[in-house]
């Protein structure tokens, strides 16, 4: 019982989240399934931001989150399915994995990248077994881990003291980043253990997922050279390997912490951001719009940040400024900054509520 468990946890972790990014097709010219993932999953998670603090503000049970979630993923998964069925009867289907054709495979062979691909793929093998095999218990666990298992069964959330089980009050700091409750909510529909969750499978999915954006920011980083790729792999690989050098590093939050939100934040959410804003930045040299699935994607990323940190309402705002100010005095564009400091209203609309609450 506990592998269907299982498998039910990584279809909704991977499978759920691709399919659902397959909205955001029009964005990226070729079909990647790893630029569906990180699309379909910042939706969810956005969408889940947006619900639970709400919820968690107002007093309200955890089964209504969970009620109220599970319908905002199925309406999401239907109309990704539903466009997918209409651009595949208008004969641009949306969701294939990307395939290397006989001309290719053999310039990677001649060329001496295949041996490249090996490693890169052997090194991301080592950290997914290092990271399961080698868990053990972090600091932070004694809280997130533990507001996780109590929100699991519990009717308030962010209520009870995890050190004690005794009542605490709301506790507005937390409260207003409740990625710990997204793990309650995977193990409450999963049926597997929020401690199995945080330390076995998501691990798996979230440094993969992490490793899946990097390579996307590699291909547009490396232009025409695209054959570079795998050696722009093996090296952030050495770095994240040996970026122990510090407890609060984001290679050590990518290895050692990958459950928690603040190890999210700076491994998924900064960079598809800035992937993002790299593409944003591109089209305003070309002089091209950017169509509103885009800054749904944006406005989408911003919220989900704010998912995992509180910190993240800070950083997200600062990276947009920073690409807004770029675009306004490099390019001359002034009209898309209107939609920039658009995503920066959920941001700060999280730090006024901790403001005024704390």
């Amino acid at each position: 019982m506990i592998w269907a468990n299982m498998i039910f946890l990584l279809v909704a972790l991977l499978v759920v989240p691709t399919l659902i990014g397959t909205i955001f097709r029009p964005l990226w010219k070729e079909r990647n399934v790893f630029f569906f993932w990180a699309g379909g999953q910042v939706l969810l998670w956005a969408a889940f931001q947006v619900l639970c603090v709400p919820v968690i503000l107002f007093g309200k049970s955890f089964l209504l989150l969970a009620s109220c979630y599970l319908l905002v993923t199925g309406a999401l998964l239907f109309f990704a399915l539903g466009s997918y069925f209409k651009r595949r009867s208008n004969g641009t289907p949306g969701f294939h994995f990307p395939k290397l054709s006989a001309k290719n495979r053999k310039k990677v062979r001649e060329g001496g990248f295949f041996f490249w691909w090996v490693l890169a793929v052997v090194l991301l093998a080592v950290q997914l077994i290092l990271a399961v095999m080698l868990s053990y218990e972090e600091g932070d666990d004694a809280y997130y881990v533990s507001i996780s298992t109590a929100s699991t069964w519990a009717e308030k959330l962010y209520t009870t003291l995890p050190y004690t089980g005794g009542y605490s009050g709301l506790n507005a700091r937390h409260a207003l980043a409740p990625f710990p409750v997204w793990i309650s909510f995977l193990s409450r529909v999963s049926g597997v253990e929020p401690v199995t969750v945080a330390h076995t499978v998501l691990p798996l999915c979230l440094i993969l997922a992490s490793y899946g954006i990097f390579s996307l920011l590699g291909k547009k980083l490396l232009g025409d050279k695209q054959k570079y790729l795998p050696i722009f792999l093996v090296f952030v690989e050495f770095l994240i390997l040996y970026g122990g050098y510090s407890l609060y590093s984001s290679e050590n939050f990518l290895l050692v912490r990958s459950a928690q939100g603040k190890a999210v934040l700076c491994n998924i959410i900064i960079p598809f951001l800035t992937l993002l804003m790299y593409l944003l930045l591109e089209s305003l040299e070309k002089g091209e719009k950017k169509p509103i699935g885009f800054w749904v994607l944006v406005y989408a990323t911003m919220a989900a940040g704010c998912l995992c940190s509180t910190l993240g309402t800070f950083l997200l705002c600062m990276l947009a400024g920073l690409v807004t100010l770029c675009g306004v005095f490099v390019y001359k564009k002034f009209r898309f900054a209107f939609w920039m400091a658009g995503s920066m209203l959920a941001p700060l609309c999280f730090a006024v509520i901790y403001f005024l609450m704390d």
